[in-house]
């Protein structure tokens, strides 16, 4: 059977968009994206044909790409054309080369106020659905010595942690709950702390190590955060 003819509109177009939810955010990343390569003229920021050239090859090596053929089949998959593969890193770098420009002068200052929220502690925890059971398991803990990675192995029922003895390695503020995140760097290492509740159950948490912030790891977290900020403005 012969399927009818038929157009697509913008007005159509722009009405699915809407009715998904999808259309305020495609405007406002055209918005920003067009409102950044106005102001990166305006500041004199430049893109060299190497930086691009940079930009594709570690895209590829990263992408498994590295075979012309292999990038051809991905644009095509992909609806792309070697154009859009090219503005894409135009847009990634005008975008990191007008940030640093206009924040560099503040990236310091920031971190010297704001030094604290930038900690991070090494872990390990202990996740039961029970609180009488993470009771009982702190008090073989604290009381009767009993090893915390032996129990994590044996009661924990988080998956990624359980067999690494409990151990979730380095994590920030922002990734844990503001009742975890309070306890642990108010904490020395090698302390035991909670049970705490949240959604997933009752964790224990064992403070490893207390990793004080240093500018070179929060630069591009600073960059980023306050050129958000100045880019609010000018919009």
């Amino acid at each position: 059977m012969e399927c009818e003819q038929f157009s697509l509109s913008l007005k159509d177009l722009l009405q699915s968009w809407k009715v998904r939810g999808q259309l305020h955010p495609l405007l406002h990343q055209a918005i920003e994206d067009r409102l950044i390569e106005v102001l990166a003229q305006k500041e004199g920021i430049e893109i060299q044909v190497r930086e691009l050239q940079e930009a594709a090859d570690r895209y590829r090596q990263q992408h498994g790409l590295q075979r012309s053929e292999a990038t051809r089949e991905w644009l095509q998959e992909k609806h792309l054309t070697l154009e859009d593969f090219e503005a894409s890193f135009a847009r990634s770098l005008r975008r990191r080369k007008l940030a640093e420009k206009v924040t560099a002068d503040q990236i310091e200052r920031y971190f010297a106020e704001h030094r604290t929220e930038f900690d991070q502690a090494r872990l390990s925890q202990i996740l039961v659905e029970k609180e009488g059971v993470a009771d009982e398991l702190c008090s073989q803990i604290k009381e009767d010595g009993a090893d915390f990675a032996l129990l994590a192995r044996a009661h924990s029922i988080d998956p990624e942690s359980k067999q690494a003895g409990g151990y979730l390695g380095i994590l920030s503020r922002d990734d844990m709950p503001s009742i975890i995140e309070a306890a642990v760097f108010g904490a020395k290492a090698g302390e035991v702390l909670g049970p705490f509740q949240t959604r997933e159950g009752f964790h224990l948490v064992r403070v490893e190590e207390i990793l004080s912030a240093e500018l070179k790891q929060a630069r591009e977290i600073i960059r980023d955060r306050l050129f958000a900020r100045w880019l609010e403005e000018k919009k």
